[in-house]
């Protein structure tokens, strides 16, 4: 089993939608995918026509492996996807309170939930560098950082690079990084200018494919669907064949890459 963690500094980048997608496309290659919800506001249970105020999660106490399975074979998506879970604001505190306790406290759930089931696990985190994106890097194989091509996720790089190198890089079953624009519009100049600036800083991280902007995502989450569904010709599906194709490659080549330092060229838009 590998672990893929989906990361971002700054929210609204997209990672949700794109790991719903991205989960899908590996499950339709054939890999045993599973999606987990790192989020607290279950927003990635929402592509998939998730009823809201769902209890059930993987970050519930109390709910062991047998009832997070059942529920998994019970949706029965386009991709098996397991929700945040709906918690108290005090429930939410004492799970945060024994993380710090336990370092590896989710790289243990993880296998614990899937080691024998899935070939990959996909963790769709939450934005920022809190401890449930330190410990989903912490147990990733793979990371894959999403950025907007705009000055201000631009300016996360080299504090995003820091984080992967003093976090997941710097073990030996680390496979690599990975950093993708998304929500591309490649007609406006300045997008084009950050595209241009991310490949010149950081040409050993950044993938040359972009993920487009595309309005029918909005309508697609609106009605609980993946634009399998709403927009199956969507440039966006072509361009994430792309990016589950580099990953299954990084994945079955199984050689960590040379990690990336914060010491890095410093390049503006």
């Amino acid at each position: 089993m590998h672990i893929l963690s989906l990361v971002s500094l700054k929210g609204g980048t997209g990672r949700t939608a794109l790991a719903a997608h991205l989960g899908t496309i590996l499950a339709q290659a054939h890999q045993r995918c599973l999606v987990l919800d790192m989020d607290p506001q279950n927003g990635l249970g929402h592509w998939f026509g998730m009823q809201p105020g769902e209890r059930v999660g993987f970050a519930r106490r109390g709910l062991g492996h047998e009832d997070l399975v059942d529920f998994v074979r019970r949706e029965q998506p386009d991709v098996h996807y397991l929700p945040f879970g709906a918690t108290s604001a005090d429930e939410l505190l004492q799970l945060e309170a024994e993380m710090l306790r336990q370092p590896d406290w989710l790289a243990a759930r993880v296998r614990a939930l899937a080691d024998a089931d899935y070939d990959v696990v996909l963790l769709d985190t939450v934005a920022g560098q809190g401890e449930w994106t330190r410990q989903a890097l912490r147990a990733s194989h793979l990371t894959l950082g999403v950025l907007l091509a705009d000055p201000a996720s631009y300016a996360t790089v080299p504090a995003l690079r820091d984080l992967l190198a003093r976090t997941c890089e710097v073990r030996d079953d680390h496979l690599g990084s990975m950093l993708l624009l998304n929500q591309m519009d490649a007609r406006v100049d300045l997008q084009r200018d950050v595209r241009a600036a991310l490949l010149r800083a950081v040409p050993d991280l950044a993938l040359p494919v972009t993920v487009p902007f595309d309005a029918a995502l909005r309508e697609a989450i609106g009605r609980g669907q993946t634009l399998f569904h709403r927009s199956p010709d969507s440039q966006v599906i072509e361009a994430l064949r792309e990016v589950a194709a580099a990953v299954v490659d990084r994945l079955e080549a199984g050689l960590p890459a040379a990690p990336s330092t914060p010491d890095g060229p410093e390049v503006h838009p």
